[in-house]
């Protein structure tokens, strides 16, 4: 089985027979009907398991592709419980199912709630499960996402701490961005906390920029790579 996770900038796959994962960055792998044929024509599954934010165009792309190499496909949609947790979304199909996934994933196979999610890709989203509830959280631009809106050209290595010395604008710019979305993400667990009356010691973070947010929370989060083909095998198997 393989298990694609499909989000607005990057596409992630998962051998669930081998563990092995491959990611790519949307803008390195034009046209992605090559990238898939290279990658995944050869090896040993029987069916695709889809989890989409993309575009349409992009993720029946992929559909295609599946249907094209004679394999099952099922794609994976938010829906309003699942194996006791309830979606408290007004209309539980309009929740991102990255986000659904993902909790999912923490509720059934990690932490017990409370429960924060923190998932950073093009978006940060910062959700919040209180006993058997998915009650939704916060939504913000995510660094690259940030960062496309400065109308200079920048180079950063994200896999890069900070530097000690600030002593460039491609530095300052990191820095920046860095601080106010961790700032940002330990206020929004500081008033989840004061919402429900209680202290939140189990915090996930997971997606493209998880490590690097990590290490400047003020709040201990656990990192969890895996977190959405966690999600996406329970659902499977259910």
């Amino acid at each position: 089985m393989l298990l694609f996770d499909i989000g607005n900038y990057q596409i992630k796959c998962q051998d669930s027979k081998t563990k092995k994962t491959y990611v790519a960055v949307w803008y390195d792998i034009k046209p992605i009907e090559n990238w898939l044929e290279k990658n995944f024509t050869l090896l040993d599954y029987n069916q695709v398991v889809i989890c989409s934010v993309a575009h349409i165009i992009i993720t029946n792309k992929v559909k295609k592709w599946v249907k094209n190499n004679n394999k099952k496909l099922i794609e994976i949609k938010s829906t309003g419980k699942f194996s006791g947790l309830i979606n408290t979304y007004q209309n539980p199909a309009d929740l991102g199912v990255d986000r659904w996934v993902g909790a999912i994933a923490a509720y059934k196979n990690y932490l017990s709630a409370p429960i924060i999610i923190i998932d950073c890709g093009t978006a940060i989203t910062v959700d919040l499960i209180d006993e058997n509830k998915f009650c939704g959280g916060a939504i913000m631009c995510g660094l690259a996402s940030a960062l496309s809106a400065i109308p200079i050209k920048i180079k950063i290595n994200w896999d890069n701490d900070i530097p000690e010395k600030l002593d460039t604008t491609d530095k300052c710019l990191l820095y920046g961005l860095l601080q106010a979305r961790a700032f940002a993400i330990d206020a929004i667990i500081d008033d989840f906390e004061n919402k429900i009356k209680k202290s939140i010691k189990n915090i996930i973070i997971s997606g493209y920029d998880g490590a690097i947010i990590q290490q400047h929370l003020k709040h201990t989060a656990l990192l969890n790579k895996n977190l959405i083909f966690t999600g996406m095998k329970l659902i499977c198997e259910s």
